[in-house]
This record gives C-alpha cells, sequence and structure tokens, in this order.
C-alpha cells in the first residue's frame, strides 16, 4: 500500500509544489493524477520514489517510510517502482533488449552491468517483457529507430523487468499523437488488469484520464482538490482542478 500523510515540499523561489498532501492507494489500483503544468504532479511522483525528499510529512511504501530509509534498504524498497518518463529516457544508440536490461540494474552488482554481461534468466525475461508489449522483433534494433509509441512500449517493458508492485507513469503521453496515446493508456490498463501492478499515471488531459483511470485525483497549486472514481467528474470538478470551465461536454480543456 501506499500512504502520503500531510507532505509538504517547496523550492526555492517560494514555490510550494505540494501543499499538505495526504493520500491512499491501495494494492492493485490504477489512479490517474490530472492538473495543470505547476500543479505539482510530477513532484508528487518524484517524492512518492525517494527522488524528492519533502519538508515535511511522510511517504509510507508497504509501510516503509521511504524519506527514512539509506543506502541499500532504499535501493531495495525503490527497484520495486517502475519509473516511465515522457521523454522515454533510452539510450537512444544502444539496443532495445539493452535498454530493457536496464530494469535490472538493481538486481546485479554494478561490475557486472558496467560490462553488460547480464545472467541469462534477466535477458529472457526482458526478451519476454518485449514480446508482451508487441515488440519481439525489434530486439537488436536501435532505440533511435523506433516511433515515439514503440519507444514508450520499451520503456514499460524496462519497467516491468523489475518485476514491480508499484509503477509512476510521469506524463507518459504527452509527446504521442492522439491514437498512440490511446494505445498506451490501453497498455497500462491491461498491465493493471492482468498482474494486479499498483498504477500511478500524471495526464494534462481529464478525459484521458476519466476512459482509462479507476480513480482521479486533481492536483491544483499542490494541493489535492478532488479525489474520486473517474465516472464522477464533473464541469464543477474539472473547475475545481483547473480554474475553468469545460469547453463544450468533453473535460479535455486541460492542454
Amino acid at each position: 500500500m501506499l500512504e502520503l500523510r500531510q507532505v509538504n515540499k517547496s523550492f526555492p523561489g517560494g514555490v510550494q509544489a505540494l501543499a499538505d498532501v495526504s493520500l491512499t492507494v491501495k494494492p492493485g489500483e490504477f489512479v490517474v493524477i490530472v492538473g495543470e503544468s505547476g500543479a505539482g504532479k510530477s513532484t508528487l511522483l518524484r517524492t512518492i520514489n525517494g527522488l524528492v525528499r519533502p519538508d515535511s510529512g511522510e511517504v509510507l511504501v508497504n509501510g516503509h517510510n521511504i524519506g527514512s530509509l539509506q543506502g541499500k534498504e532504499q535501493r531495495k524498497l525503490r527497484r520495486g517502482i517502475g519509473l516511465i518518463f515522457q521523454d522515454f529516457n533510452l539510450v537512444e544508440r544502444s539496443t532495445v533488449l539493452t535498454n530493457v536490461l536496464a530494469g535490472r540494474l538493481g538486481y546485479n552488482p554494478a561490475w557486472k552491468t558496467v560490462l553488460g554481461s547480464f545472467p541469462s534468466e534477466d535477458v529472457e525475461l526482458a526478451r519476454q517483457a518485449l514480446s508482451r508489449m508487441g515488440l519481439g522483433d525489434k530486439i537488436f534494433n536501435r532505440a533511435a529507430d523506433l516511433s515515439g509509441g514503440q519507444k514508450q512500449r520499451v520503456s514499460i517493458a524496462r519497467a516491468l523487468v523489475q518485476q514491480p508492485h508499484l509503477i509512476l507513469a510521469d506524463e507518459p503521453v504527452a509527446s504521442l499523437d492522439p491514437p498512440t496515446a490511446h494505445d498506451t493508456m490501453a497498455w497500462f490498463r491491461k498491465i493493471n488488469q492482468e498482474e494486479g501492478i499498483t498504477i500511478l499515471v500524471n495526464l494534462h488531459d481529464i478525459h484521458l484520464a476519466s476512459q482509462y483511470g479507476d480513480r482521479i485525483v486533481g492536483m491544483r497549486q499542490g494541493a489535492i482538490v478532488y479525489d474520486g472514481p473517474a465516472v464522477s467528474v464533473n464541469g464543477e470538478i474539472f473547475a475545481s482542478i483547473y480554474g475553468r470551465a469545460p469547453v463544450g461536454d468533453k473535460f479535455n480543456g486541460a492542454l
């Protein structure tokens, strides 16, 4: 289970990225966090993973306060959390297989991974993840030769080989065209349903979020202003998140 208790975070210049944020996510939930740029969505995910330390409050992952862990204990907890980014974070000149194997770095001695030496079981795990993502025929292609949607699927495969209990995806469809964005969200939905992995996804587009998420968390100026079922989102809730009324009948005016 994931639990945030009254978490606050400010950055130089007086910008409060997180304002008294409390949030509980149960195992197996698919939660989509929405809000405008600067609402605090990315800081929230980075705080959950321990990349950003809160000024106050607690972040508990499976009962462990990630802010109090250090060294080996923190690395062990973080390797169970898959991270997926908007810009894919792939090594463009490396093969697809090598990029996915990066997800196993936390399970192997550093000297072996520097030499590119991975156990055969890890290689097989990476192959299986790529096949599942429909990229079994691309394993020896360079990442640079893939489309944007394919690159994001490589990122998802890399997260899967970590064998995570939690996946955090920070604006994973922001650089994709609408059809590819829907395909990517469908992959997250499929993984969540079939493997029971808890997934938190940041999106600008509340209409897209409502189509795939079970639960919507709306953020504005660092605070959570809505937390409830995706099916309950209406014009009033949209306005509380984005500070303006939606256009027409759709809640897709977040961009």
